[in-house]
């Protein structure tokens, strides 16, 4: 790609073999491989979601734009749905098959980072508000608000559950240089995890959950 800047990328499920990408963007905020490897998802400063064909770089879908930039997006577990999250304080779930737009979620200020859990029930976004926000994917309510960080929240990450945790652990990242456990049954903060100087932009778990 050309003239982009990359803010966040998970090539985790990429076969980058021979493939090429040489559409010009507004700058290039988000970047997410479906669970299948085969299609690129994308967002950028002009606020519009797109899909990619992996195997030959060409666009397949370009979905509604929202009002203001995509600052993340995630698949769900399924690869059937994807969630986007933007400036426009606005969490949008679209259908990759036909590009509706399945259900709009409202937060308070701009979504900045956003997550899917692994069972797909659950999504959490993290913003500008300070807040970490548990969302009910079936509803699309707000099942609860995990306060305790101040500073903006960059990054969350659900651990994947495993046969000795049925529930995953939630992990946020915030510019108040913590980071901070959550059980999203209770919303009650487990850990907070401190040392790092500077603000948190990215977290992931371990294989095992153990880091």
């Amino acid at each position: 790609m050309q003239n982009v800047d990359l803010h966040q990328v998970n090539f985790q499920h990429a076969n980058l073999v021979r493939c090429a990408f040489t559409q010009t963007f507004e700058s290039l905020i988000a970047l997410a491989f479906s669970p299948d490897g085969q299609l690129l998802a994308t967002g950028d400063m002009d606020g519009e979601p797109r899909l990619w064909r992996v195997s030959d770089g060409q666009p397949i879908l370009t979905f509604e734009r929202h009002k203001e930039a995509i600052w993340s997006l995630v698949w769900s577990p399924n690869g059937r749905t994807l969630a986007t999250g933007s400036e426009d304080r606005t969490l949008k779930l679209w259908d990759i098959q036909t590009g509706a737009c399945l259900r709009t979620l409202k937060s308070p200020l701009t979504i900045r980072v956003i997550d899917w859990s692994p069972d797909g029930q659950w999504l959490a976004s993290g913003g500008d508000d300070h807040c970490v926000r548990l969302w009910q994917v079936a509803t699309g309510e707000c099942a609860n608000t995990l306060a305790g960080h101040t500073g903006w929240v960059y990054a969350v990450a659900f651990s994947s559950t495993t046969p000795h945790a049925s529930q995953p652990i939630l992990a946020s990242g915030s510019f108040d240089q913590t980071i901070r456990l959550w059980d999203i049954t209770t919303g009650q903060c487990i850990q907070t995890l401190e040392g790092h100087a500077g603000g948190i932009w990215s977290i992931t778990w371990s294989p095992d959950n153990q880091r």
